[in-house]
């Protein structure tokens, strides 16, 4: 009895031995997070990191960002502007090249052959007396798509400027020569030195009843007063000042003198070009341009 009493205390002492071993090792070891749970937590941070990304992307560039890339587009594949782009309106720009004096041998054969190959036209205010043994110049600006306009039968200020007879006779006399070279009567006119306190209503009134139209310039690269300037100069006084103009008629001479025009007038060609305007002659459709008048 003694004995079973005995075994029963040690088998209960053993018992509370083990079970206090076995609740220590499992506080020890930790439990390890299910592995799909935790993949699931991180997508849906990065979810919202990339969703952060874009958010921040999208208030910073007001750009849309492509529904099927992620993508950043790189900065250096972006397009770049040109360089020296010229930037104009939609308001249609038109020059108007007119050469007074002619026709001359040389130097108006120049300019022809400069515009063929520059493919535009322009008007020739001729003086009368000077188409006599040089008709085939008159032919040829005609013939090329150019606009013939009168510049006065002599050019000689006394007497075209005496009175308002002497204005108009000299003016019909010039119209006269252009039609008998190549059948044609122009009407439109330009006057010697402009028409700047030169014109005044009562002539204006006769001019236009006698279906003339006047026409002045508003560009001068100033070849009439000094043909000695240098190309470069006389293609300044061509386009300076012309940014602000959407309708030009510039003045420009074709005499024997005028060598350095003929130099400069490939480049002035394409700088209007290149700054978008449409390069028209003059016809009696065209609306005129004359100085204030004074009397």
């Amino acid at each position: 009895m003694k004995n079973s009493l005995r075994f029963i205390l040690i088998l209960a002492f053993s018992m509370f031995l083990i079970g206090c071993m076995f609740e220590k090792s499992t506080k020890d070891v930790p439990v390890p997070l299910n592995e799909s749970s935790n993949e699931k937590v991180l997508e849906k941070s990065d979810e919202i990191t990339k969703e952060e990304a874009n958010k921040n992307s999208n208030e910073t560039t007001n750009e849309i960002p492509d529904k099927t890339s992620d993508e950043t587009p790189n900065e250096e594949s972006k397009e770049k502007p040109e360089e020296n782009k010229i930037v104009t309106n939609n308001k249609k720009k038109i020059v108007y090249l007119t050469f007074d004096d002619g026709p001359s041998h040389k130097v108006t054969s120049n300019v022809l052959d400069i515009l063929k190959e520059k493919k535009v036209k322009a008007t020739f205010f001729l003086i009368g007396n000077q188409i006599k043994g040089r008709e085939d110049i008159v032919k040829r600006i005609y013939n090329e798509g150019n606009s013939l306009g009168l510049h006065s039968y002599t050019h000689n200020y006394k007497k075209l400027y005496d009175n308002d007879d002497s204005f108009i006779k000299e003016m019909i006399d010039c119209r006269k020569e252009i039609q008998r070279v190549v059948g044609i009567s122009p009407d439109i006119i330009r006057f010697p030195g402009g028409s700047y306190r030169r014109m005044s209503r009562n002539l204006l009134k006769r001019l236009h009843d006698n279906n003339f139209k006047v026409y002045d310039w508003n560009m001068d690269n100033c070849d009439g007063l000094k043909p000695q300037n240098s190309p470069d100069e006389l293609f300044t006084k061509a386009t300076s000042g012309s940014e602000n103009k959407d309708s030009i008629i510039l003045l420009l001479h074709c005499t024997g003198s005028n060598q350095n025009t003929c130099t400069a007038l490939p480049k002035i060609i394409e700088y209007y070009k290149s700054h978008g305007y449409e390069f028209k002659v003059i016809t009696k459709e065209t609306k005129e341009l004359y100085a204030p008048i004074t009397k």
